[in-house]
C-alpha cells in the first residue's frame, strides 16, 4: 500500500472527471454532474441525495427504489449548524485541505483552503435542509409513494431517469418515468433544486469528489492513513487502529459467510443454539403474559398484538447452508474478483458488486434473508420490521451475554435481555406501526395509540432528563432514543419474568461462590455488566448526536429503575433513585 502511494485514488478521481481542487486546469467543459454521480453510484456511493433499493413499507413482499435526504461528511447535521461544534467542523475542513494538499504536491494552501471552505459552506447548506433524526422517527409520516416523474417536478433540470438507469444497469431493463418509487424526504428535494442552481459547478464537483475521497483514504498507505487518523481523533477521540484489525474487519464484512464457516467449528458450540432457542420460547410466553396485563390496551388490539408475536420469525446463530452447502456458499461470492496485489481495487470491486446485487433484487419477491444484513460472526442482534423477525448471530452467543456453562440467571440477565429487547422492537414507537406481515399499517385502535404515546412520552421525558458527564454534561435525546429505550425496558421485564417461570419449573440454582448475592441480584448485575463501557468525550458527543442507543450507563440505570423486580431484589427504598415512586412502563 505504501509503495502504491496515491496512485489508486488519483486513478479513481480521473474516472470521476477530476477533482478541481487538485487540478488548476479543471473546467466546467470537462465535467458532467450526471456522469460523476452515476460513476459514484456504481461504487455504492449516493451523493447529494440517497438512493437505495429497499422493501416497500406498505408492501413488504416487494422491492422498490427509495430516495431520501443526503448523508453528510460529518455524521450529524449539528456539527455544521451548531456553533458549539466549530472545532469539529474545523477539523473536517482541515482534513479535506490536508488531503488535497498531499495530492497536489505543491503546498498551494491558499487555493486549496479557499475551495475547501466553499465546499464546506455548500455542505452546510445541504445540512440545513435535512431534518434531524428526532423528526424522522415516524415511518408513517415519512412514507410517500409516487412515480419517478414526480421527482422531475422538484428538480426538472436533473436527469432522473438517466441517473436511475445508470445506477441500475445490472437490472437488465430500462426504468421509465412511470416507475414507482418512495420519497422519504419530499421537503428536502424541494429545497435541493434551488441550492444546486445557485452553486457553481466547481464547488459541487469539489464536494462530490471529496466525499468519495474521504471514504477511500483509509484504503491507501500509511502517509494518507495518518491524515485520516488525525481527523478521527479530533472528531471521535479515537487512537489509530492496527492495520491487521482493519483487514480482518474488511474480510468479515465482505465475506462474512466464509469467515463464519471457519469460525463455527472452532468457536461455536451447537448446544448454545438450542439453549438460546429455549430462552426465546420462554421470553415469548413472558411477553404474552405482559400483554394480557397491559392496562392501556383494549382487547381487539391486544389480540392483534398476540398474532404479531406468534407470527414473528426467529433466526438463531447462522444459516445452515454456511456449514452444509458449499455450492450455495460459492454462489454468494461468484461475482467477486480479487487480486492479492490490488487492495484498493478489491474494495471498489466489492462496492460495485454490492450495488449490482441491490438493483438486481428490484423485480424479485422479497424474502427474509436475515444473514444478508450482517454475518453470523458479529456481536449484534436485530429486529426486522418488514420481515417481522428477530435475529441473534452466533457472535453474540458468548460471554458476557451468554455461555452454556453459566447459571441461567446470568444468561437471562445477558442474552435474555437482548432477546426481550428485540421482541419489543416489534412493538416500539416505530415497530408497532408494522403489522404481522411486515407492512406499514395502522392496525391499532386510535384511542389505544394515544394511550401508547402517553406511556412512551414518560420514557422520552425520563431519558431526556439524564445528563452525561462524559459528553460534557449534555442531555440525552429521549426522542431519538425512544425505540431503543422502550425495547430495553420491555426486554428486561420479559427476561426477568421468564427467569422466574424457569425457577418455578426447575427450582433455584446455586449462587456464585464468594459473592453474597441472590440469583435475582446476579441476573440484574449481569445486565449491568453487558453494557459496561468507557467513553472519550468526543465519541460521547457523537453518540448523543447520532446514536439511537442510550449510553450503557443509562441503559442500565434507566431500565432497572423502572423494573420493580430490581428494587425488590436490592431492597431499594421507595423514592430512591433506583426505586422512584413514578415508574415508566410501556410494555
Amino acid at each position: 500500500l505504501d509503495d502504491k502511494g496515491a496512485q489508486p485514488l488519483t486513478d479513481l478521481i480521473q474516472e470521476l472527471n477530476g477533482w478541481p481542487v487538485i487540478n488548476d486546469t479543471w473546467t466546467d467543459d470537462s465535467w458532467d454532474l450526471l456522469d460523476t454521480l452515476s460513476r459514484l453510484m456504481r461504487y455504492s456511493q449516493s451523493l447529494l441525495m440517497t438512493m437505495t433499493v429497499t422493501r416497500d413499507d406498505k408492501n413488504s413482499a416487494a422491492y422498490i427504489i427509495a430516495f431520501d435526504q443526503a448523508t453528510l461528511g460529518l455524521s450529524s447535521r449539528e456539527y455544521y449548524l451548531n456553533e458549539d461544534f466549530r472545532q469539529a467542523r474545523d477539523a473536517y475542513l482541515n482534513f479535506s485541505i490536508d488531503i488535497a494538499l498531499k495530492l497536489r504536491g505543491d503546498n498551494d494552501s491558499d487555493v486549496v483552503a479557499s475551495q475547501m471552505e466553499e465546499m464546506v459552506d455548500f455542505e452546510t447548506k445541504l445540512a440545513n435542509i435535512t431534518l434531524p433524526n428526532s423528526a424522522r422517527r415516524n415511518p408513517g409520516e415519512r412514507y410517500h409513494k409516487m412515480e419517478l416523474s414526480d421527482m422531475i417536478a422538484d428538480i426538472p433540470e436533473f436527469p432522473w431517469v438517466e441517473y436511475v438507469n445508470n445506477a441500475a444497469y445490472s437490472l437488465g431493463e430500462e426504468i421509465t418515468t412511470a416507475e414507482d418509487i418512495l420519497n422519504y424526504a419530499p421537503e428536502f428535494f424541494k429545497q435541493l433544486g434551488p441550492i444546486l442552481r445557485e452553486t457553481d459547478n466547481k464547488t459541487i464537483a469539489n464536494y462530490i469528489v471529496w466525499r468519495m475521497v474521504q471514504n477511500r483514504v483509509g484504503n491507501l498507505g500509511r502517509e494518507y492513513l495518518e491524515i485520516q487518523e488525525r481527523f478521527n481523533k479530533a472528531l471521535f477521540g479515537t487512537e489509530p487502529v492496527s492495520r491487521w484489525k482493519t483487514c480482518v474487519a474488511e474480510v468479515n464484512g465482505i465475506m462474512g459467510s466464509v469467515v463464519s464457516r471457519l469460525y463455527m467449528p472452532k468457536f461455536f458450540k451447537e448446544e448454545s443454539k438450542e439453549k438460546a432457542i429455549e430462552m426465546i420460547d420462554n421470553i415469548r410466553v413472558a411477553f404474552t403474559e405482559l400483554l394480557a396485563e397491559n392496562a392501556w390496551m383494549d382487547d381487539p388490539t391486544r389480540r392483534l398484538a398476540e398474532e404479531k408475536l406468534r407470527a414473528m420469525e426467529q433466526f438463531m446463530a447462522y444459516d445452515d447452508y454456511i456449514l452444509n452447502n458449499i455450492t450455495r456458499l460459492r454462489k454468494d461470492y461468484e461475482l467477486l474478483h480479487f487480486s492479492e496485489e490490488e487492495y484498493f481495487q478489491n474494495i471498489l470491486n466489492n462496492l460495485e458488486v454490492a450495488n449490482n446485487k441491490s438493483f438486481m433484487r428490484l423485480r424479485k419477491p422479497a424474502e427474509n434473508d436475515e444473514w444478508s444484513f450482517m454475518p453470523p460472526t458479529v456481536v449484534n442482534a436485530w429486529y426486522n420490521p418488514w420481515g417481522n423477525s428477530i435475529t441473534f448471530p452466533a457472535g453474540i452467543l458468548q460471554g458476557p451475554f451468554y455461555d452454556g456453562t453459566y447459571p441461567w440467571y446470568l444468561n437471562y440477565g445477558g442474552i435474555g435481555a437482548v432477546i426481550g429487547h428485540e421482541i419489543t422492537h416489534g412493538f416500539d414507537d416505530q415497530g408497532r406501526q408494522f403489522d404481522k406481515d411486515g407492512n406499514l399499517d395502522e392496525w391499532w385502535d386510535p384511542d389505544v395509540t394515544e394511550r401508547f404515546k402517553t406511556a412512551a412520552q414518560c420514557v422520552i421525558d425520563q431519558y431526556s432528563n439524564y445528563t452525561w458527564p462524559e459528553a460534557g454534561g449534555r442531555h440525552l435525546d429521549g426522542v431519538v432514543g425512544a425505540g431503543e429505550n422502550i425495547a430495553d425496558n420491555g426486554g428486561m421485564k420479559q427476561t426477568f419474568r421468564a427467569y422466574q417461570s424457569w425457577v418455578d419449573a426447575n427450582g433455584p440454582e446455586p449462587t456464585l461462590p464468594g459473592l453474597d448475592l441472590s440469583q435475582e441480584q446476579l441476573l440484574f448485575l449481569n445486565y449491568g455488566q453487558i453494557w459496561c463501557s468507557k467513553w472519550r468525550e468526543e465519541a460521547a458527543i457523537s453518540q448523543i448526536l447520532n446514536g439511537p442507543h442510550s449510553p450503557g450507563r443509562f441503559r442500565v440505570i434507566g431500565t432497572l429503575s423502572n423494573t420493580p423486580g430490581f428494587a425488590e431484589a436490592y431492597k431499594c427504598p421507595v423514592g430512591s433513585n433506583m426505586n422512584p415512586e413514578k415508574k415508566c412502563a410501556v410494555w
